[in-house]
């Protein structure tokens, strides 16, 4: 009788085998594999979650300001934010209750903090960097190929009566190298003067006794005025100015238009209307300044309503004889549906200056 042999075709003891089989090998390195990659993938996901040293003070710093800000905001009496890289407000003084005036900037010196007339502190040093170059373009050159003009702040002035001279201040926050734009509404005088030096007169026009008159300057802080105002013969005048950055410092505006009428208040097709250049080259960066001088008080309490614009300062003289005002836009006039106007809500004549800031193309 035959028995089972205790040893398999290869000569090994049935039971103990020497090696697995290729098949065996091969699927056992795939799953290996398989579970590195998963290793490995979890590893980078954990290590990419972990911030820097440099990162991690950075985000501190950045709930510092934050905190600080937020704080300055929630203790505000009011908020003024007509400043194009900033805003101001006005809060109590936490040691004496005094009010006072907090002003935050962000632009090329980085975010800074003002408190009354004290001084500037950089609470960030940030900055974009004017020592390298782009494409061919110094820094400064190429921020100015693509950067808005934009309006920094403005200011309003109204004579102290019927007077030959007067003063009218600067924007407040002006700074070094900012265009300045003054508009002056008055009665009667043919001519004018402004001081001290640098002023320069770029428009004047009547209509009837309504006087109006533009002049230009380059804000320097070692001069900071205020505008000395001389008429040849004593008028009821008001001035506003509008201070600007990103601008031509020689060409102030690369379009100019203007013209004059008779506003009568319940008939809006009277009313002065803004124009547009139709060269077709306005381009978003560029800024469409519109100016207006008017007889009486036109716009009382009010906005001087004018569709796609935004109100940048205007002004009435003592007695409500003359009135002067500009609004601005950036870029081309969107498609509305009915043209839009001045909102003269006064019977009386106007003058209109509409010009285009801004180079390039």
């Amino acid at each position: 009788m035959n028995t089972p042999s205790n040893t398999n075709r290869t000569g090994y003891p049935r039971g103990n085998r020497a090696a697995y089989t290729l098949i065996e090998l091969v699927a056992a390195m795939t799953a290996s594999t398989i579970l590195m990659a998963a290793l490995a993938a979890t590893v980078l996901i954990s290590t990419t979650m972990l911030e820097s040293p440099a990162d991690d003070r950075r985000a501190w710093r950045d709930r510092d300001l934050s905190d600080r800000v937020a704080a300055d905001l929630r203790y505000a009496t009011t908020i003024d934010d007509n400043f194009s890289n900033g805003f101001q407000l006005s809060k109590a003084n936490v040691y004496n209750g005094a009010a006072e005036n907090v002003t935050y900037d962000a632009y090329v010196e980085g975010l800074t903090r003002t408190v009354g007339a004290g001084p500037t502190i950089q609470l960030d040093s940030e900055a974009p960097s004017h020592s390298f170059t782009v494409d061919g373009y110094s820094a400064p050159s190429s921020i100015a190929q693509s950067t808005s003009v934009r309006v920094r702040a403005t200011s309003a002035t109204s004579a102290p009566g019927t007077v030959s001279t007067f003063l009218a201040d600067f924007p407040a926050g002006c700074k070094n190298g900012d265009g300045v734009i003054i508009a002056i509404a008055a009665n009667s005088p043919s001519s004018v003067s402004i001081g001290p030096s640098g002023w320069n007169l770029i428009y004047a026009e009547n209509k009837g006794t309504l006087r109006s008159f533009i002049a230009y300057n380059i804000y320097d802080s070692s001069n900071p005025g205020p505008a000395i105002i001389s008429f040849n013969e004593p008028s009821d005048a008001v001035a506003v100015m509008i201070a600007f950055e990103n601008a031509s410092e020689f060409d102030p505006a690369n379009w100019f238009d203007d013209d004059k009428g008779t506003a009568v208040f319940d008939t809006p097709q009277t009313h002065p209307q803004p124009k547009e250049p139709t060269d077709g080259a306005t381009l978003p960066k560029h800024l469409n300044l519109q100016i207006i001088a008017a007889n009486g008080n036109p716009w009382p309490n009010q906005t001087l309503g004018v569709a796609s614009f935004t109100d940048a300062a205007k002004a009435t003289s003592i007695g409500d004889v003359n009135s002067v005002g500009i609004v601005f836009r950036n870029g081309a006039a969107p498609v509305l549906p009915d043209p839009p106007r001045f909102w003269q809500q006064t019977t009386g004549d106007w003058i209109r200056v509409g010009m285009r800031l801004g180079t390039g193309s």
